[in-house]
This record gives structure tokens, C-alpha cells and sequence, in this order.
């Protein structure tokens, strides 16, 4: 097994080596093409940058399996992997071709060994709303149904904004799995309240620990709350492509 194991990592070195080579000169090809040294042929351009696409794509795949397999993830339980080599090169690949949503797809995986529940349903929305859509609906209905709160979880009983935060993200899944699934209907007008009051509350404590000038850390506020508005948008998609 351990044979097997230091193989694999081996093979995976090998093809980061490659990759990482044919990045270099394809994007140095790109970049002679646009430098305007030699008249740009929009097709052998479109192919370069497609090529580097797959390839930044193939590299964040293998830093994503490299992972798994160190040796440092197999000698104690508990090893917090360092998923961000893999997500940088998957987030330079989506600066080549956005419309590719199996990218999104496997952001949304990095997304769930991080334990950011929203962050990954929304990154599978992304995937299955793109212009050339990954089919991993499977995917999203489950991430939806894993991060939904639980029956005994319909109250606020957080003390930080950011546990506050995570609770309103778990409370508004919720509600989008009724959405999907059409399972608990009896429940959404409880779910929806719940959410909404959760939400009031969140956004009050946000606003009183401006008010006292405390730190906090808006970002992750706006990026949470663009995502539920982006979740929004997408399941009243879903709701008028049923009801037709």
C-alpha cells in the first residue's frame, strides 16, 4: 500500500512538472501572439487560451489529489489540508474560459473540505448556470440538503456575528431545499419566518457593532450575502422552469 502510494505521488509530481512547463509556453505564446510581433490569428488564439484553460485545470486537479496523498494528511488524524495551491490555479484556469462550469464544480469540492457550506452550494449553482454546464445537480440538491438547518436548530442561540452568520446561511438552505426537493412544504412558512427574523437579527448585530466601531469583517458579510441573493436568483429560475 505504501509502494503504491509513494508511486502515485510520483506520477502526480511528474505531471505538475508537465503542466507547469507547457503553462510557461503557451502562455508565452499568448502573450507573442497579443504583443502584436505576429498577426494575431483569432482561432490559434482562442485555441492557445482554451489549451491553457484545460492544462491550469489539470494543475489544480493535481494539487487537489497531491493533497490527499502527503504524507503529512496520512500521519495524524485530524491534518488540515491546504487546499489553496489547488483553488488558485482553478481560479486563473476560470480566467481563460468563466463559461466552463466544471471549474465551479470543483471549486464547490474544495469548497466542502473547508466546511463552507453556502460557499459550495453556490459554487455548484455556478457550475449548472454556466453557458457550458457541468451536470452536477445530484451534487448541489445534496449539498443543499447537508448544510439545511435542523428541526432542534430553528432558534438564534449564537453568540459571535460570525456563528450568527453561519446560522442565517444553514436556516436560508433550508428553505431552498423545500424549493428543490418539494419535501416539508408544511414547513415553509415556519422555515421562511424563522429565516427572515434570523436574518434581522443578523443584520442588526452587524449594524450596532459598526455603530460601536468594532471590528468586523465585511467581506465575508458581503460575499455571504451576495451568494444568498445569487441563490435567490437561481431557484426562482428553477421554480418558472417547473411551473412550465
Amino acid at each position: 500500500m505504501e509502494d503504491a502510494k509513494r508511486k502515485l505521488q510520483s506520477v502526480l509530481v511528474s505531471c505538475a512538472e508537465f503542466y507547469t512547463r507547457l503553462v510557461a509556453e503557451l502562455h508565452a505564446l499568448d502573450q507573442h501572439l497579443q504583443s502584436g510581433l505576429q498577426k494575431p490569428g483569432t482561432e490559434r488564439q482562442a485555441a492557445i487560451r482554451f489549451s491553457l484553460h484545460m492544462c491550469l485545470v489539470a494543475l489544480g486537479d493535481t494539487a487537489r489529489y497531491t493533497q490527499k496523498v502527503s504524507p503529512s494528511s496520512q500521519s495524524r488524524r485530524g491534518h488540515h489540508h491546504d487546499w489553496s495551491i489547488a483553488q488558485q490555479f482553478y481560479q486563473r484556469a476560470l480566467e481563460f474560459l468563466p463559461s466552463n462550469g466544471k471549474v465551479y464544480n470543483q471549486l464547490a469540492l474544495l469548497a466542502i473540505s473547508q466546511r463552507q457550506v453556502l460557499t459550495s452550494v453556490y459554487l455548484y449553482a455556478r457550475s449548472l448556470a454556466c453557458e457550458r454546464p457541468f451536470s452536477s445537480r445530484e451534487n448541489f440538491v445534496h449539498a443543499v440538503h447537508r448544510g439545511k438547518a435542523t428541526n432542534a436548530a430553528l432558534r438564534i442561540r449564537c453568540r459571535s456575528i460570525a456563528e450568527v452568520q453561519t446560522h442565517v446561511a444553514a436556516l436560508f438552505l433550508s428553505c431552498l431545499d423545500i424549493v428543490l426537493t418539494g419535501i416539508e412544504q408544511d414547513r415553509w412558512h415556519t422555515t421562511t419566518d424563522v429565516t427572515l427574523s434570523g436574518l434581522k437579527y443578523f443584520l442588526g448585530a452587524c449594524t450596532s457593532t459598526l455603530l460601536a466601531r468594532k471590528q468586523l469583517d465585511l467581506a465575508s458579510i458581503q460575499k455571504g450575502l451576495d451568494q444568498i441573493v445569487c441563490l435567490l436568483i437561481f431557484a426562482l429560475h428553477h421554480v418558472l422552469e417547473s411551473a412550465t
